[in-house]
């Protein structure tokens, strides 16, 4: 008669069994929490979204979410440069940066993962709150200097008017 119970799950190599920790840190995927993604895209704008969800999908494996991710993406913030044209001045100013936060958010949670399931997966770790800050810099520079020649692109054909001359 054997002592081997039947119903026991595989031996597999754990976190404890590993005799360099650096191993298993090396093996983890850093993510972007739902909170710190979407207060990087309220904060930074939407192109830091864009750039949190795509990293999020590719760490989590999600080569089609990535891709789709850059493909809407882009078609939504090229969206918003022609509406932000044409908006009316005392359009409220926290309207885009809620959507864009709230957005974030769902996706995050809904299409990729909740912070409790990141805190408790082995496999997983969360990004830096510095990386979050210095990802969304990067964007909101981005941004500005695409603003700033949309600008005056959108000047130069005489659709709307600086006041330069």
């Amino acid at each position: 008669m054997t002592t081997e119970n039947p119903y026991a799950a595989p031996a597999s190599q754990t976190s404890d069994s590993v005799s360099d920790p650096k191993e298993v840190l090396r093996d983890m995927q850093p993510v972007y929490f739902p909170g710190p993604a979407s207060a990087g895209g309220f904060l930074f704008g939407p192109l830091a979204s864009v750039v949190f969800i795509h990293h999020n999908f590719k760490a989590l494996g999600n080569v089609d979410g990535a891709n789709k991710t850059i493909f809407f993406g882009a078609i939504i913030l090229l969206l918003l440069l022609v509406i932000l044209a044409f908006l009316p001045e005392n359009f409220p100013r926290l309207i885009i940066p809620f959507i864009t936060a709230l957005i974030t958010r769902l996706i995050v949670e809904k299409n990729q993962l909740t912070k409790q399931v990141i805190e408790e997966s082995p496999f997983l770790t969360s990004q830096s709150i510095w990386r979050v800050l210095w990802i969304g810099l990067v964007c909101l520079a981005v941004m500005f200097v695409v603003l700033i020649v949309y600008m005056f692109i959108l000047d130069g054909f005489g659709i709307i008017d600086l006041g330069l001359e």
